[in-house]
């Protein structure tokens, strides 16, 4: 049994973890003594799991609510005209009422709630970029504002001030979760499949493809034994799904990490 769990990043492929949760949900109660820690679009996730929603209200939340436009507003001449000042494209306030909205209407009123609120001990990891650190939110900092901090993709999103600091997206300063969380903490990592870059493929990927690619090409490392990898090429990180999309990405997450758990689960026995 894991009593910990840490879910990273991956913008809307977060539904890829939303199936790795109900493969380990079918071998564990998704209780976690040691706490519950989510990075970026894991922080979203990683708070519903810390407020005891079930995973079945959580695909349902994931199917039904998450979508690029509820999270952001369409690109407008205010946004390009603002970017300079701004140092963003949007404000982060559109993303932030449609959290609230959503965990309401799943039965979650976090608005006005601290992290220290949740029945799990619950951590939300974000880059403070005044320090240069990488910083697990936690205690009486407010969930919302946690999570704004943990998303907040630099030049997409204005930066988050909190406590007098500024904040972006933790995963400018912890690529993979697995570095700053427990050694025996059970992590959940989205990345590329194909780190390799051909000439065709240049030609065809879009340009926050190319830098995605070049990003983890330069961070990637040897991963231990508790990380369970779930590869995708196929989506972008800020793309509009598809039901279709959705399910295949839940699917793929429920069989990864099934195999990766049933393969645990043999080991343990010899």
């Amino acid at each position: 049994m894991f009593r910990s769990i840490a879910l990273g990043g991956g913008g809307v492929r977060g539904g890829i973890m939303v199936g790795g949760l109900a493969a380990l949900e079918k071998t564990q109660p998704l209780v976690f003594p040691d706490g519950i820690y989510g990075c970026s679009v894991g922080s979203i996730l990683a708070t519903a799991v810390a407020f005891n929603l079930p995973i079945a209200e959580i695909r349902t939340m994931f199917d039904n609510d998450f979508s690029m436009s509820s999270m952001m507003p369409s690109i407008g001449i205010n946004s390009l005209f603002g970017f300079s000042s701004k140092k963003g494209l949007y404000s982060m306030d559109m993303m932030g009422t449609s959290l609230l909205k959503i965990f309401k209407k799943n039965g979650i009123d976090i608005e006005n709630k601290t992290i220290a609120d949740a029945p799990q001990k619950l951590y939300i990891l974000a880059s403070n970029m005044t320090t240069r650190k990488p910083v697990f939110l936690t205690g009486d900092v407010p969930i919302i504002d946690a999570i704004k901090c943990s998303c907040c993709l630099p030049g997409l999103f204005h930066p988050q001030i909190l406590y007098n600091n500024v904040y972006m997206d933790g995963a400018i300063l912890v690529h993979n979760i697995h570095t700053v969380v427990p050694q025996n903490c059970l992590v959940f990592h989205i990345c590329r499949g194909e780190l390799n870059l051909f000439p065709k493929q240049v030609e065809s990927m879009t340009i926050l493809e190319l830098f995605g690619t070049i990003y983890e090409s330069s961070r990637t490392t040897v991963l231990p034994t508790n990380v369970i990898s779930f590869k995708n090429d196929k989506i972008a990180i800020l793309q509009e799904l598809t039901p279709a999309i959705k399910k295949e990405m839940f699917d793929y997450g429920l069989s990864t990490a099934s195999r990766f758990l049933a393969k645990r689960a043999a080991e343990e026995l010899k």
